[in-house]
């Protein structure tokens, strides 16, 4: 090894893999009948397709995305960092679990856990995405009005701050191009759900060059507590259509669409399971071309919602 002094090194191209790791956490107290139903269920998940994102079935011991574990009749669905359900785990009775009831059909039990594999998936897809679209153009800022004490703070993507019951949430946003750019926020939840903030109703979601804006967001509830983020969505606009944005991608009710085949973001959200994409493509490393960076970005401001 020759050390060389003046040399650097530049990414070229960056992946990003889309498909849902997961592993199956042996429960050695489980008896034979719960032992067969497991299996049945799991040989048939494991070749499900998850809206076109695919599971990446990994060894027990591996780091994963989620990890299944059966206990009391229950299948468990945890993050890497959860523990075990009680008594396995600490008994904190303000646990709350994402589960899926083993006292079904096998079918319903399959449908449910699909269900739920699928929304953790599409969740965090769209995290990931906003590690790699994470552009310039735009300046985003949390603002925080304590219920407490009603002092404000602000926060920027760099600070993931502890918000409580009653805290009052704004949104400051600034396009600092030279273009228009087309703005949604969505709430993505510790439960994985991802419910639109911007625009609402008559909202007009369209900032204008070197615009900035404060959205009122609302108070901060504990209906879900833990790692709680806002993706907030840039895309060029176009003078000749109207404001373009991205509630379709709310995994409550059924999506609506418009017609947006030409632009490159609205097909990698595609791959990342929110619209018809093809299974394969999911299941492969995804190029992010640097032109995506051009047409808008993808910031994430996240926070701790504690009781």
């Amino acid at each position: 090894y020759k050390r060389q002094e003046h040399v650097y090194a530049r990414l070229i191209k960056s992946n990003q893999k889309f498909s849902l790791s997961v592993a199956l956490i042996p429960n050695s107290t489980l008896g034979p009948a719960a032992l067969a139903k497991e299996k049945k269920v799991i040989d048939q998940v494991a070749t499900s397709k998850l809206g076109g994102i695919g599971i990446d079935w990994q060894p027990a011991t591996s780091t994963v995305d989620v990890r299944l574990f059966q206990h009391d009749d229950v299948i468990y669905l945890l993050n890497d960092s959860e523990p075990l359900p009680c008594p396995l785990g600490p008994c904190d009775t303000k646990r709350g679990f994402i589960k899926v009831s083993m006292l079904q059909s096998v079918e319903t039990i399959i449908n449910d856990l699909n269900s739920k594999l699928t929304k953790i998936a599409k969740g965090l897809n769209l995290m990931r995405l906003g590690t790699i679209l994470d552009g310039e153009a735009l300046a985003s800022e949390l603002i925080v009005k304590r219920a407490l004490d009603g002092k404000t703070e602000s926060f920027d993507a760099t600070i993931v701050p502890t918000l409580y019951e009653g805290d009052e949430l704004s949104l400051y946003i600034a396009n600092y191009l030279d273009k228009p750019l087309d703005i949604t926020v969505l709430f993505v939840g510790s439960d994985y759900g991802i419910d639109l903030v911007f625009p609402l109703d008559e909202d007009f979601n369209r900032f204008m060059e070197e615009e900035e804006k404060t959205i009122f967001l609302g108070k901060v509830t504990t209906a879900t507590t833990g790692m709680e983020r806002l993706i907030i969505i840039s895309a060029t606009a176009s003078a000749a259509i109207s404001p373009v944005n991205y509630s379709f991608l709310s995994q409550s009710g059924l999506p609506r669409t418009r017609a947006l085949e030409g632009s490159d973001l609205t097909q990698l959200l595609k791959i990342a399971g929110f619209g018809t994409a093809d299974t394969q493509a999911a299941l492969r490393t995804i190029p992010i071309k640097n032109s995506l960076k051009s047409q808008g970005s993808i910031h994430t401001i996240s926070w701790i919602t504690a009781k």
